[in-house]
């Protein structure tokens, strides 16, 4: 019988079976290794890592600073990614931290800016808006306002100062006859001005700033005494004075002058004794009395007041063509006055320290019919030109800032003038690291606490526009 050889191998429904049994298998290990969980596994175990290296930036940061962490950093969960719904926490990039807002531009100028600081002594008027003194800082001449803490939301540098003063406070008059524009009120209109002098000289001429040329000579008066605004001179009661030549300009019409200026007089004057403070002369024959335009402090009685005095006219050599106007003021030795004649051809008017302290119906007029000429004709300062030889009637003081115009002063212009003497506004600034600025020093312009933001040191016609604050950059600001 005839044997057949059996061959190994697979018959095709065996390979069928065969293949069925491998894919089940292979699913088998697939399901067993690769589970969702265990890809959620993989990737948190990521996230912790990332976030444990995290963790240990921000607690380097801490350690480098000195305690505390980024302004970014708080305690709210959210997730990361670009997923916007379906989120066990806030979703998506909306929810990351975001970048802090920063306030670049703070403006104090309302009333509820200025209740948000604190003050003394001073008080918000509404016209013209601004902080301005209250009934007790006018009576004592001085007050503070501290604002309150400014946050830009992060270090900053704070580049731009701007304030603006409702007056020239503590500024010196303009040259030139020129006017100052731009200050809500207390602009000086310089028309008419036929005298300047600011007194800040340290040798030499006193200079007359008004563009006319009126230079002044001085002889003896001590420079560079501290006064009003910068320096005055210093009149030493015995013989000092300045001496302005004559010229034509300084003889005030009848229909209207004036003069203005500062003085601290140090005086006890005997009874009828005057003290000159300055005098244009017109003279006739009779020399013992005054004539012109000129003002002296005056004492009627042994101890009666000390009061300002000023004659307008001129001396016919029978005492009818001059009048003299004495004030109600009774000036104190050693205090600082603003005074003021002014007149038209109607009135006659003195002010002391910007209050009208006396008014008088003009009796005699101004014809300069005497003397023009040296020494009769001279504009003299710091003496009143009756009785030249007798050592009384010199000024004993300091004076500041004196001021002749050819024209009226209005009541207006008068206080304008005394209150830019009297206030001197001064701001100082500073930044701060801290929310409350403890320990922080305000500053001024150089940086240090010795210098301050005012208008003291405008020489221009308008008001000081802005300033670039010499500050560190810091977060906050006051």
């Amino acid at each position: 019988m005839k044997r057949w050889k059996q061959i190994e191998g697979f018959t095709l429904l065996e390979m069928l079976v065969a293949v069925g049994i491998l894919a089940m298998l292979m699913a088998l290990v697939i399901i067993g290794v690769n589970p969702a969980r265990q890809i959620s596994n993989t990737r948190n175990t990521q996230r912790f890592g990332n976030i444990a290296n995290i963790q240990g930036a921000i607690n380097h940061y801490a350690l480098d600073g000195f305690g505390g962490y980024p302004t970014s950093i708080d305690g709210t969960l959210r997730m990361i990614g670009t997923a916007t719904t379906g989120c066990a926490v806030s979703c998506g990039p909306d929810a990351l931290p975001q970048t802090p807002t920063i306030t670049t531009f703070f403006t104090d100028n309302s009333q509820t800016t200025f209740n948000a600081g604190t003050h003394t002594n001073t008080q918000w008027s509404a016209s013209p808006a601004g902080v301005t003194l209250n009934p007790t800082g006018l009576i004592l001449l001085t007050g503070t306002y501290l604002s309150s803490i400014k946050d830009a939301g992060q270090s900053v540098t704070w580049n731009n100062l701007s304030w603006l003063t409702n007056a020239p406070y503590g500024k010196e008059l303009p040259t030139t006859q020129q006017s100052e524009t731009g200050y809500p009120t207390g602009n000086a209109l310089m028309n008419g001005n036929v005298l300047l002098m600011r007194m800040n000289e340290t040798n030499g001429t006193i200079a007359d700033l008004s563009g006319n040329n009126n230079n002044g000579v001085n002889n003896g008066a001590v420079y560079g005494t501290p006064a009003k605004f910068k320096t005055g001179l210093n009149f030493n009661g015995g013989n000092s004075y300045v001496q302005v030549n004559h010229t034509p300009g300084l003889n005030l019409p009848d229909s209207g002058g004036a003069i203005s200026l500062w003085i601290k007089p140090t005086m006890n004057l005997p009874q009828d004794t005057g003290m000159g403070i300055i005098r244009k002369a017109d003279y006739g024959s009779n020399l013992g009395g005054p004539g012109g335009y000129g003002l002296e402090i005056y004492r009627w009685t042994p101890t009666g007041p000390q009061n300002i005095k000023a004659t307008l006219g001129w001396n016919n050599g029978n005492g009818t063509g001059w009048q003299a106007i004495t004030g109600t003021t009774n000036l104190v030795s050693g205090n600082w006055y603003h005074v003021t004649l002014t007149w038209n051809s109607g009135t006659a008017y003195i002010y002391v320290n910007g209050v009208l302290d006396a008014s008088a119906g003009r009796t005699a007029p101004l014809t300069w019919s005497g003397m023009p000429n040296s020494p009769f004709g001279n504009l003299l300062i710091g003496h009143n030109m009756d009785s030249m030889g007798n050592g009384r009637v010199f000024f004993n003081g300091i004076m500041d800032e004196v001021t002749i115009f050819n024209r009226l002063l209005t009541s207006a212009e008068v206080v304008a003038l005394y209150n830019r003497g009297v206030f001197h506004p001064k701001l100082t600034v500073r930044s701060c690291s801290t929310s409350n600025c403890t320990g922080a020093t305000f500053v001024g312009p150089d940086g240090t606490a010795n210098t301050y933001y005012s208008e003291e040191g405008n020489t221009g016609l308008t008001p000081s526009a802005s300033s670039t604050p010499n500050l560190s950059a810091n977060r906050y600001f006051q």
